[in-house]
């Protein structure tokens, strides 16, 4: 009985380190093609700064303008968008990034929207760091741009690369790590939405082929959609962008988080 329980764990272990390598080697595909939308213009009436990892580049969108930042400019007319995000960024490199444009001299921003939080889950960042690494984050952020929507981790653990145990180990870590982003966020009174979500209740997980890039790890362009949509529903976007209501538009007020889907 031993021997037939070390050889299904050993044969596990292949088929997730098998996964893994194709995962990879299909992701740094992706990232090689992306490249993170950004506008410049004349005279903005607003302007968006988009920092943090992968999903800021729009890495697994079909197009740049199927990203966040190129969703946020093809709605809104007259605005900047400066995007600093780059693939494999975890908090710190954020932090890096917004010392980065104040040493630029750049004004304030009108929105800044955060990208970050899935490579500490897969790196396991220890929560004390997390929480300091927060708290100066967030600091900055908040002397930098009028609002900022937190766009917060996926629960990693669901992804179809990922097979138990690591994929347990992962939900563990994302629940953990999420629950650290959520309080900062709360205290530093920015707009968290959260898109973790457990196993049954998670969107992106009961449909693959659909919310899922090539790599089995990074968003689809449908998925980049759906989640500009809640942004929208969860936060003031609208009004803080300056759109101009259409009939019938529900507006709606900014929350400090959501147990939306992703």
């Amino acid at each position: 009985m031993k021997a037939i329980v070390a050889a299904l764990l050993a044969a596990g272990a292949l088929l997730q380190a098998w996964r893994l390598k194709v995962a990879v080697a299909r992701g740094r595909a992706l990232a090689a093609q992306a490249r993170p939308f950004a506008r410049e213009d004349k005279r903005p009436r607003r302007s968006v700064l988009v920092l943090g990892d992968s999903t800021g580049v729009g890495v697994g969108a079909e197009r740049a303008a199927d990203s966040i930042a190129g969703l946020v400019a093809t709605e809104f007319a007259e605005v900047r968008v400066v995007n600093l995000a780059r693939s494999g960024a975890q908090l710190a490199d954020a932090y890096a990034m917004v010392q980065a444009v104040r040493d630029t001299g750049s004004s304030h921003f009108d929105v800044a929207l955060l990208h970050v939080g899935g490579n500490d889950v897969l790196h396991a960042t220890a929560t004390p760091q997390l929480n300091e690494t927060c708290r100066l984050l967030l600091a900055e952020l908040r002397s930098l741009a009028r609002h900022t929507v937190w766009l917060g981790a996926a629960n990693v653990g669901l992804s179809p690369t990922f097979l138990p145990p690591l994929s347990w180990w992962l939900t563990r870590q994302g629940r953990r790590a999420n629950a650290v982003f959520r309080s900062a966020a709360r205290r530093a009174g920015i707009d968290y939405v959260e898109f973790f979500a457990e196993r049954g209740s998670d969107l992106f997980s009961s449909d693959v082929r659909r919310w899922y890039a090539a790599d089995g790890i990074h968003p689809s362009s449908r998925s980049y959609r759906h989640c500009y949509e809640q942004i929208k529903r969860m936060t003031a976007l609208a009004s803080w962008l300056g759109e101009r209501r259409r009939p019938g538009h529900r507006s709606s007020q900014p929350i400090q988080h959501t147990h939306a889907s992703r």
